[in-house]
């Protein structure tokens, strides 16, 4: 879990050191992609993420320009005028004001409305760090939906290639009349089951390749070629208890922390 988290934490670094045209591009990277560069690929042009946190920024400069009402208000004006009576020009006029004022005493009125606007300001942080993590998520369950249906067109190409051995084997056997013309037929289904099934895995990598492009803004007609991942995940020094879990959870839970802003930011309303 602690590795997990680490690499997750890692990620939007590596998704700003990615590429400057990654946002542009029409055609998926040529070569095999791993898993981080999937991720960081995914992050550099996901529209949902992009909006978070220019929302996030929002709120941040809303929530700098709530302490301009602690500055002194100051106003100048300036005039000039000339008189025309009696067909005839006057001398000209001129005046100039200025004014400073400064609120001392408001009821605490200002530091309420900092306090709502650095509220909302968290609000959208986590909301960004939500938005970034789930698309995190689903990206990585994409990816792993696509080695798992990889992997099932291999495991059903080798059962086909049984099955047309068998049905070979079946054949030359009743040729030489030593088996029954049964055994060939049933030979025949078996590999036509293994035909079916390896169309069916072939069509379920299809569709795991097309939302996994999909994901990453990509048309899902192009071919994208993704690494597999070691299996070194899941050791008992990673195990932790519930209890362990739901504490690092209300502590770095971008959902219930956003939830607990959102609060402090209506209590200050």
């Amino acid at each position: 879990m602690r590795k997990i988290a680490l690499f997750l934490c890692l990620l939007p670094t590596l998704a700003y050191g990615a590429d400057d045209d990654c946002a542009t591009r029409t055609t998926v990277p040529a070569g095999r992609l791993n898993l981080p560069q999937v991720v960081d690929l995914g992050l550099c042009r996901n529209p949902t993420t992009t909006a978070s946190y220019y929302a996030l920024q929002s709120a941040r400069f809303a929530k700098n320009a709530g302490y301009a009402n602690y500055l002194p208000n100051v106003s100048a004006s300036a005039s000039a005028s000339l008189p025309y009576r009696n067909k005839e020009w006057g001398d000209w006029s001129y005046g100039a004001s200025l004014s400073a004022s400064y609120l001392l005493f408001d009821f605490g009125k200002r530091l309420a409305d900092v306090n709502q606007l650095t509220a909302s300001w968290r609000a959208a942080g986590f909301d960004y760090d939500e938005n970034v993590q789930n698309y995190i998520y689903g990206i990585i369950g994409a990816y792993y939906n696509l080695l798992n249906a990889d992997a099932d067109v291999k495991s059903a190409e080798s059962l086909r290639t049984v099955a047309q051995t068998a049905r070979d084997t079946a054949a030359k056997k009743f040729k030489a009349g030593s088996v029954a013309k049964a055994d060939v037929l049933k030979a025949d289904t078996t590999l036509a089951s293994r035909n079916l099934d390896l169309e069916r895995a072939k069509n379920n990598r299809e569709i795991a390749k097309g939302a996994l492009l999909a994901k990453l803004s990509f048309p899902a007609t192009q071919d994208i070629e993704i690494a597999d991942m070691p299996s070194e995940f899941g050791r008992a020094s990673e195990i932790q208890s519930v209890e362990e879990l739901i504490e690092m959870a209300q502590k770095s839970r971008p959902d219930l922390l956003k939830a607990a802003a959102n609060k402090d930011a209506a209590w200050h309303r």
